[in-house]
């Protein structure tokens, strides 16, 4: 060995400054060890680039290593740090820090004792990855960090993990070292890792992430539900992806949540509960428990239904989980309700669900011109009866609207709101003030619902937030609990408020009385607004200067929360909506089919002397002059309202004359053998492209085929119209008999009082709907069977190159599959205007359940005029052919009509496909077996149903999804118009 001297000589020529720190901490070491110590050091610093670095690392934690432990150690220690050393200095640099950092941390030397457990480990990490100087450094920083800070336990099983992931991939490792968080339980990750190392690596991987979403406590109650799904690592990894982005609940709805997963146990099905637990009703624990215990049911034995049942995708989930919740949906009591406000108010108003309203204020109760709309279903209460007490309280309040004069002068209301500075608190004042009104005026008119009204303001009082901070919505908020019969000012009121809130309360409590009326909230209103709007300013700059210019910005005031069962009210649209109600009621007073002569001659005013040939048609004349001029004004109202109607944004446009309207249907999924409730949306369109010229087309070319259509069913065609004379009361006067009750008169006889004619309808009462398939394929060019084949074996490749050309060339004019299904129904709408029966012709297309195009182009009602005529000509091929939706949207329509007979007859060119109808998209099964649900449905409603179609494999899938002699395959795509007829025969005559 050689001398200290030498050492020193050499590591001087290495590092001068080493060998300085060196010779300085020599008098630390033992005099029998400092040759030994000091090669040591030479040989760290010998060892690689920048080596002196770890040395001189080593240098000065050996004193601090020497007081608490022998000489072996520390070259042991030395010895150890220096096999890291060859390729960088920065392991052995971290290494030799940390021990000394150790040896000062730890008095007692119980972490000392499990630095074998860390130097193990590294150097199976260095036996791999012996050129990873990071990911040494990074091991020794945190096994150091750990020894620190874990227990005997906690280190061991790090430590041990840190081994086996050594002998992984490298970004595993990288992983692993990624994990730095005092969080968490490595006991437990090694138990998982014992299970599945791929599940625990990837746990690691997104641990930050979930402890930032669900805090320490509740990382402590899911580390073992991961570790029982860890066999399953996809379902696993699908499982820890979805919990960072479930919508918000509270930490103890997310400890619910959690609690109840070992109930469920298959990760599959927790995934599916967890993706939807802020739809469920977290808060009452034995519900979700009951519900829970059913979907383990149903998954005992179809694994696919109980994803659906926790996805709340099945009607079998959603109806249990609401007979459990009290729930109570709008179907259920509509008829009812229906009858309930014609009792009351005597108006042709229409009660119907918000589901097919503005989706803006979908859960809202609203009023829609001539409709109530009332929300689709209520669960907030704890039984049927108490959740039946909220519709009607909500109707009875949109009913009082009518019944105390509100929308009768809704237009004076908005011209009124409008004139104010600040017409957003002008018409959010009026909301509350009015709102209050009428709840008082039908709780004293209408005793039997006091009660009703007394627990729904408890309820809507209950569940308001605290008061805002902010002047404007502070006061807001006092107006509306007065109206809520709140009793006393709340404590909190802002002192500088105080005042002003005294003041408001007073105001809005002075409408409680039996005589307030419309213009009572007004004056109110008045009142209200200039203490609202012009409150103590310095008041208001001094809360402000409080806040820093972003927090001020935050707290901008909002008009208060609206009240669960007082809904929403717009009283510029409204306006709007009433208007166009009053436009249909004076449009509809106006005769349209024919004149009544008993209007013109009063058989009392007439003198027979004075009859001149022609007088009658001169009457005629005068009374059709007369409706000419009544015709005009309504078109002059029209174009009126429709100027007004410009001037406002398209968003603000009625809800009845909307173009596109969107409806959910559910859809019956054969594999889990139930509805997926709700699943496809459907998008009733209007506003569909138009070319009427090809109607004209259509009957030019076709008039023979025409004729034989209208030949086809006269059969059906009843007498309209039949004349009957001699009756008292009827459409016109019978003139022979009113020239006798004339002179009868004259001559002093008692005429006779049977002097009118009536035209009497032979009963007819039919409907039918003929929904066409739009899909891609329809646009398939049929093929001309007398045609040679284009080209024969002989042709050389020019020959075919002209043929496709020529072909390309002439397509155009060539007859497309949905030509034919136009034609057919241009010539059936033309002999049915003769007919005389009520029909709609719409068509179908769309793509994926989200995306369900039914286009509307002659609805029952509508006149086959220029316009219906252009939608019906402008069909053309879209996309794919999900039928279900549309069969059962059609049925719907139908339905409605009320007609004592109604058909429903489908053309289309192939079965029923969608990318996404079903889960193999290769299977026809899934769109065959919802098809033929939704043709079953439409029989229980009692609509006729029949399936044309020009697939020549037709009868594969039309036998399944159509009873018999309720489908028909064509032959020849040609026989469409006159087999159509035939089938319109069958149904309706």
């Amino acid at each position: 060995m050689p001398a200290l001297t030498e050492v020193i000589l050499e590591l001087r020529k290495v590092h001068p400054p080493t060998a300085e720190l060196l010779d300085h901490t020599l008098e630390h070491i033992p005099v029998h060890g400092r040759i030994e110590w000091a090669a040591r050091c030479l040989e760290i610093a010998n060892s690689g680039w920048h080596a002196f670095e770890s040395a001189n690392a080593f240098i000065l934690s050996s004193p601090i290593i020497l007081a608490s432990y022998d000489f072996e150690t520390l070259i042991a220690r030395g010895d150890y740090g220096l096999q890291f050393c060859g390729y960088s200095f920065e392991p052995g640099f971290t290494y030799y820090c940390a021990l000394g950092n150790l040896v000062v941390a730890d008095v007692d030397g119980a972490k000392w004792n499990m630095l074998p457990e860390v130097e193990a480990a590294g150097r199976t990490i260095l036996g791999k990855f012996q050129h990873a100087s990071n990911l040494l450094t990074d091991f020794f920083e945190i096994a150091f960090a750990m020894l620190l800070r874990e227990n005997e336990s906690e280190i061991r099983a790090w430590c041990a993990l840190a081994a086996k992931i050594a002998h992984r991939e490298r970004q595993d490792l990288i992983v692993f070292l990624g994990s730095r968080h005092e969080s968490i339980c490595w006991q437990e990750m090694e138990k998982l890792e014992r299970v599945s190392p791929n599940s625990f690596l990837f746990y690691l991987s997104v641990y930050e992430v979930l402890e930032a979403k669900f805090g320490l406590d509740l990382m402590a109650d899911l580390q073992p539900l991961i570790l029982g799904f860890a066999d399953d690592e996809d379902a696993l990894q699908e499982f820890l992806l979805l919990l960072p982005g479930i919508q918000t609940i509270s930490r103890n709805e997310s400890r619910s949540v959690f609690s109840l997963i070992p109930e469920i146990g298959h990760v599959d099905l927790v995934t599916s509960f967890v993706s939807h637990c802020h739809e469920l009703p977290l808060g009452d624990l034995p519900v979700i428990q009951q519900w829970i215990a059913g979907g383990v049911q149903v998954a005992s034995t179809n694994i696919d239904a109980g994803l659906a049942f926790f996805s709340l995708e099945s009607s079998t989930s959603v109806e249990l989980l609401e007979s459990l919740r009290g729930q109570i949906n709008f179907a259920d009591c509509s008829r009812v309700m229906q009858l309930y406000t014609e009792a009351m108010t005597g108006k042709r108003l229409r009660v119907e669900s918000t589901a097919d309203s503005d989706v803006q204020y979908r859960d809202m109760p609203h009023t829609l011109g001539a409709s109530i709309c009332l929300p689709e279903s209520v669960s907030w209460f704890a039984s049927k009866d108490e959740n039946f007490e909220f519709y009607k309280v909500a109707l009875l309040h949109q009913l009082g609207f009518f019944e105390y004069q509100t929308f009768v002068e809704i237009e004076f209301i908005e011209t009124t709101l409008t004139e104010f500075e600040d017409s957003v608190l002008a018409h959010g004042l009026f909301n509350i003030l009015e709102a209050a009104r009428i709840d008082w005026l039908l709780a004293r008119h209408f005793r039997g619902i006091r009660d009703a009204f007394s627990a729904q303001k408890s309820f809507a009082l209950d569940s308001r937030q605290p008061l805002p901070i902010m002047r404007k919505a502070q006061l807001l908020e006092l107006m509306i609990r007065a109206g809520l019969d709140a009793g006393p000012l709340p404590v909190e009121v802002n002192d500088r408020y105080l005042a002003d809130a005294v003041s408001l309360y007073a105001e809005v409590l002075s409408l409680d009385r039996a005589e307030a009326q419309l213009q009572d909230t007004l004056s109110v209103l008045q009142r209200c607004y200039v203490i609202v709007s012009e409150g103590d300013q310095s008041q208001w700059d001094g809360a402000k200067t409080e806040l820093d210019d972003g927090l001020a910005q935050m707290l901008e005031e909002e008009l208060p929360q609206p009240i669960s069962f007082h809904g929403h009210m717009d009283t510029r649209q409204l306006a709007m909506d009433l208007a166009l109600v009053d436009l249909e009621d004076t449009t509809e007073g106006v005769p349209d089919d024919s004149v009544s002569m008993s209007t013109a001659l009063d058989p009392a005013d007439l003198d027979i002397d004075e009859i001149q040939d022609g007088d009658v048609q001169d009457g005629l004349g005068m009374l059709a002059t007369e409706i000419d001029h009544q015709l005009e004004n309504v078109e002059k109202l029209k174009r009126e309202n429709e100027d007004e109607n410009r001037q406002l944004l398209p968003a603000q446009l009625s809800n009845q004359v909307r173009e596109d309207q969107r409806f959910r249907y559910d859809e019956w999924d054969f594999v889990i053998n139930d509805y997926r409730r709700r699943w496809c949306t459907l998008y009733e369109v209007r506003d569909c492209p138009e070319a009427p010229e090809y109607v004209d087309k259509t009957l030019a070319e076709h008039g023979d085929v025409a004729s034989r259509v209208r030949k086809q069913l006269t059969r059906l065609k009843p007498e309209m119209l039949r004349k009957v004379k001699g009756v008292v009361d009827g459409d016109d006067l019978d003139l022979d008999r009113a020239v006798e009750a004339v002179i009868d008169r004259k001559t002093g006889l008692t005429p006779a009082e049977n002097i009118y004619t009536q035209s009497l309808r032979k009963d007819r009462d039919v409907s039918a709907l003929f929904l066409l398939d739009m899909s891609a394929s329809t646009d398939d060019i049929i093929a001309d069977g007398s045609e040679p084949p284009p080209f024969s074996v002989d042709d050389d490749d020019e020959d075919i190159l002209s043929h496709y050309a020529s072909r390309q060339q002439d397509e155009s004019s060539r007859t497309r599959i949905i030509d034919i299904e136009k034609q057919a129904v241009i010539l059936m709408a033309e002999a049915l205007e003769q007919l005389g029966d009520n029909y709609s012709i719409c068509g179908f297309s769309g793509y994926g359940r989200e995306r369900v195009d039914y286009f509307l182009c002659k609805d029952f009602g509508e006149a086959y005029d220029h316009r219906a005529r252009g939608k019906i000509g402008g069909i053309k091929p879209c996309r794919s052919t999900r039928m279900g939706p549309a069969i059962r949207h059609a049925t719907r329509s139908l339905v409605k009509t009320e007609s004592r007979i109604r058909a429903l007859i489908i053309i289309s060119d192939g079965y029923p496909q969608d990318h996404d109808y079903g889960q193999d998209r290769n299977s026809r099964d899934y769109g065959v077996k919802d098809t033929m649900k939704a043709l079953a449905e439409a029989r229980t409603q009692n609509v006729q149903t029949f399936c044309l179609t020009v697939d020549q494999s037709g009868h594969d899938y039309l036998r399944e999804m159509c009873p018999d002699k309720q489908y028909l395959v064509i032959q020849e795509v040609s026989q469409l118009p006159d087999e159509l007829s035939k089938v319109y025969q069958s149904l309706t005559g």
